[in-house]
């Protein structure tokens, strides 16, 4: 957008027509204050340089060195003589077909030259591209077909695929009529020019040329190297665009398993924390309930409770030390079977509880 453009879209005052010519003369025109901001008008704006064209690589600089010099330029025969074999295909194929609604001959079915043209430029443009065809091999470079039913031109340089049509400026002009009409018909007629239009139909391509025609310069074919060229300068903006994306593509793969990575470094701290909490959590369990049973063997040692191994309260106090033992995770697991113990066979259940009627342990609601 240009200067003035954006002034006008930001509502700034821009001199009139003579201004800077009447302030050359010694005349102070006076300038206008600026207005309030409009709502929704930011109070600044900054302008942003175009990027720098991408530098062509040496491969571009050679091939347009190469096509410059005068002996490489590309010559288009009177006639067809061993035609290229595209253009062979399409020769039969588009001398036999239809003319369309529109002027234009309807072969594109037929796994045809990608062409939009009247029959009466037929021979020309199949001289024209067999040249071209044969030009572009020479170099090392490849013609083809797509794949599809309705296949596209395309010529692959630097191994990547440029797609081209050629075709014919047709005018419209109001229908004459005709005898057997009838009482509907064409409100328009089409008028083949002749005029011939090679198209490079490629969007990849930055500020590149992308078409030729016929012209004041010249026909179509004083212009074939001109053609290759930007050919080429097409080709190798469209690789850089590729890669470019390519880069940025790997990029956002790169960012996302980083994401993805962090994310799952969070939740195995998350429960690396919940872990520790829960041993946490376990262990204060645990020296509860040591606190607890020490509390029992004391009252039963005052009372004079025996707590020998097979009694019930003895049998009772070993079970609770080895639940607490089980909860600290401090300690080993008391339950792990050992080798030697594998053939040991299954350990007693555990006591229900100290005996209570003793005094060990106090009713609930009653202390002892």
């Amino acid at each position: 957008m240009g200067l003035a453009k954006i002034c006008r879209k930001m509502d700034i005052p821009v001199p009139p027509p003579g201004y800077w010519r009447r302030k050359e003369t010694g005349w102070n025109p006076a300038r206008p204050p600026l207005p309030a901001l409009c709502p929704g008008i930011p109070d600044a704006v900054g302008l942003t340089p175009r990027p720098a064209p991408a530098e062509r690589s040496l491969e571009v600089t050679a091939q347009e060195a190469f096509e410059r010099e005068p002996k490489n330029r590309v010559r288009v025969a009177r006639q067809l003589s061993s035609p290229h074999p595209l253009v062979d295909h399409a020769a039969p194929v588009l001398r036999d077909a239809r003319v369309g609604l529109y002027g234009a001959l309807c072969a594109r079915r037929e796994r045809c030259l990608d062409i939009h043209i009247s029959p009466r430029s037929l021979e020309r443009v199949l001289r024209i591209l067999d040249a071209l065809f044969k030009a572009l091999e020479a170099r090392g470079f490849r013609v083809g077909l797509s794949q599809g039913d309705r296949p596209d031109t395309h010529i692959t340089i630097f191994g990547y695929p440029v797609r081209v049509t050629l075709e014919e400026k047709i005018g419209r002009i109001d229908h004459v009529p005709r005898k057997g009409d009838g009482s509907y018909h064409a409100r328009w007629d089409y008028v083949p020019s002749g005029r011939l239009t090679f198209r490079i139909d490629e969007w990849r391509s930055g500020s590149a040329r992308k078409s030729w025609s016929d012209g004041k310069r010249g026909l179509l074919e004083s212009q074939l190297h001109d053609i290759i060229r930007g050919l080429v300068v097409v080709a190798d903006a469209k690789r850089t665009h590729l890669l470019a994306e390519e880069r940025e593509a790997q990029a956002r793969r790169e960012a996302q398993r980083q994401r993805e990575l962090a994310e799952q470094r969070r939740r195995e701290e998350e429960e690396r924390q919940r872990r520790l909490e829960r041993e946490a959590e376990s262990w204060v369990k645990a020296q509860q309930l040591r606190a607890f049973i020490d509390e029992v063997e004391r009252r039963a040692s005052v009372k004079g409770v025996a707590m020998e191994p097979g009694s019930e309260l003895g049998d009772w106090i070993a079970w609770a030390r080895r639940h607490a033992d089980r909860l600290d995770p401090l300690k080993p697991d008391p339950d792990a079977v050992k080798p030697q113990d594998a053939s040991a066979g299954p350990t007693h259940e555990a006591p229900d509880g100290p005996p209570a009627d003793d005094g060990i342990v106090a009713p609930p609601g009653r202390e002892s």
